[in-house]
């Protein structure tokens, strides 16, 4: 997503980490569906030229694994002793500067063998938060050194406790972010959560063994993957480990968690209402709508969010929308099928979105970049007939035949088709028809 200046979140992230002194690499643990989309995101801002290995999840672990695999990673390749910064890519983080320097201090508590946590001033009785719990001022803080000792961790309170928090001047947020060395990481889950990391461990080095040598990403098996639980690194180790500090993060911070999180930093009008270009407001109030092309009516509301999704749509009070959740679990036997019908998907050679579906056929739209291509071996490969939108494509095929279309032009893609090239000097649209169980 692109939330505020900068390019997307992700892309946001990757620039905070960039710019740090003494970053060898940017590690990035994700799903196996989204690393060609993750690498293209890098490219457009990797100037520095940084190794950006992955690690590929087939399915989600929760925090617990992926930061204890990419610990493993670490250990391996630059020693137990090294430094690893931990970092959400969902998150926005204001004054570069004073984030700079909350990791410098958070660096000098790593050195010395502690966990360490980044705390962030809470501003309002969040309930959607974690807290921690500091000695501020006490005997066993060291604000002298940036950091402090941690009492406990919390997790979100309900609002009476949450404004007890923010009242007290000893509670932080939980900003997610972590720092240490992986081999004190590693030691802290033997003793906290042996079973998770006796998982993990297992799992990559089967992963390992399977891989490519000098390739720069291992796709975790996923057999033995599924095996790892599901847990958090907080409720893993942080909540349980005394060898843990709070580094006071004095940036502006929010974790774009949920939907009310999104609308508290976009643009209002004089009645707080905030919402996508074709949506009108009359009578209402704090209000924010996301959508997409057509128009939508607010009329006579107070403090809702609602996301008009292809596939669905979401109507929530604003302090209830973090619980969109428990809609999606309830049961999944009803839920209804979704084709990915106007979601974006990014590639490397460009992105490609369901434009239409029924009866089983599917309608795709793709963009080509210039200078990029597409390959039989690509996801969004059209499969089936299509004709060029916009722009001049070349088809390579199998044994090295060219055959040229331009705008209005069709062809029909098969097997033996290996590469559509965009020639033009713009994007090449494509829009192709697939069958839906090929696709």
């Amino acid at each position: 997503m692109r939330i505020g200046e900068g390019g997307s979140l992700l892309q946001q992230t990757f620039l905070r980490a960039a710019a740090l002194p003494d970053v060898t690499e940017i590690l990035t643990v994700t799903g196996q569906d989204l690393h060609l989309a993750t690498q293209h995101e890098f490219r457009q801002v990797n100037d520095r030229g940084l190794k950006t290995p992955f690690i590929l999840e087939p399915f989600g672990r929760n925090t617990a694994a992926a930061v204890a695999t990419a610990a493993l990673h670490c250990a391996q390749a630059h020693g137990e002793d090294s430094l690893m910064l931990v970092l959400p890519a969902d998150h926005l983080v204001e004054n570069q500067q004073a984030f700079v320097d909350a990791v410098k201090a958070a660096c000098l508590a790593a050195r010395q063998g502690l966990l360490v946590a980044f705390g962030i001033d809470p501003i309002s009785a969040h309930t959607g938060y974690g807290y921690i719990e500091v000695d501020k001022g006490s005997g066993s803080a060291k604000p002298d050194t940036g950091w402090h000792a941690v009492r406990r961790f919390v997790e979100k309170p309900d609002g009476e406790k949450a404004e007890e928090y923010l009242q007290s001047g000893h509670y932080f947020w939980n900003s997610g972010m972590y720092c240490f060395r992986p081999g004190v990481l590693l030691q802290e889950m033997r003793q906290h959560c042996p079973e998770i990391i006796e998982a993990v461990s297992d799992c990559f080095r089967t992963s390992i063994a399977a891989a490519r040598a000098g390739a720069d990403c291992v796709a975790l098996d996923s057999q033995c993957f599924s095996i790892v639980p599901n847990e958090s690194i907080d409720f893993a180790v942080m909540e349980k480990t005394r060898n843990i500090a709070v580094v006071h993060g004095q940036f502006v911070w929010s974790d774009i968690g949920s939907w009310s999180a999104i609308a508290a930093i976009t643009r209002k009008d004089e009645d707080g209402n905030s919402g996508s270009k074709n949506t009108f407001f009359h009578n209402s109030s704090n209000c924010f709508v996301y959508g997409g092309e057509r128009n939508i009516g607010i009329v006579g509301l107070e403090d809702i969010v609602i996301v008009d999704a292809p596939d669905g749509m979401l109507v929530a009070h604003r302090d209830q929308a973090q619980n969109v959740k428990h809609i999606y679990t309830r049961n999944e036997s009803v839920q209804p099928k979704s084709h990915g019908l106007g979601n974006t998907k990014r590639s490397a050679w460009g992105d490609s979105k369901i434009i239409e579906a029924a009866g089983g056929v599917l309608v795709k739209r793709l963009a080509i970049e210039a200078g990029n291509k597409i390959s039989s071996h690509d996801p969004g490969w059209p499969i089936g007939p299509w004709f060029v939108a916009a722009g001049h494509a070349r088809i390579i095929g199998q044994s090295g035949q060219t055959t040229d279309r331009t705008r209005g032009e069709a062809y029909h893609c098969n097997s033996l088709d290996q590469e559509i090239v965009n020639t033009s000097e713009g994007v090449l649209t494509i829009l192709a028809i697939d069958n839906e169980q090929a696709s």
